[in-house]
């Protein structure tokens, strides 16, 4: 979703046969100004990044060690279209790492 410059993204991924469960967040609280600008995903609270593996029962969130960049490739606030690319790792002691590549998305809002 965007609204009034703030930004989010959520996917899910579920498979019962092979016991996947898992959901992720991207969000950016700071305002969207450019139509191409680059972001770190690190800040929580600020521009970050949440996965969660609910059969493992694993929760990462993104810090000073699990980074990530979300880069915004276009915004187009009259046709609603926001579009771009990201990629994350989160490391964990408990858990597997869980990495994400080649991540894009296209959306209406």
């Amino acid at each position: 979703s965007y609204y009034m410059g703030k930004f989010k993204i959520n996917a899910t991924r579920e498979d019962s046969s092979k016991n996947i469960n898992q959901s992720f967040v991207i969000h950016m609280e700071e305002p969207l100004l450019f139509e191409t600008r680059i972001f770190k995903l690190g800040n929580k609270r600020i521009c970050g990044a949440s996965f969660w593996d609910w059969e493992k029962k694993c929760a990462y969130e993104t810090d000073s060690i699990n980074t990530g960049r979300l880069i915004i490739t276009k915004l187009d606030e009259i046709n609603q279209i926001v579009a771009g690319t990201f990629e994350i790792t989160f490391v964990s002691n408990k858990c597997d790492t869980v990495s994400i590549t080649d991540g894009r998305f296209d959306m209406k809002f």
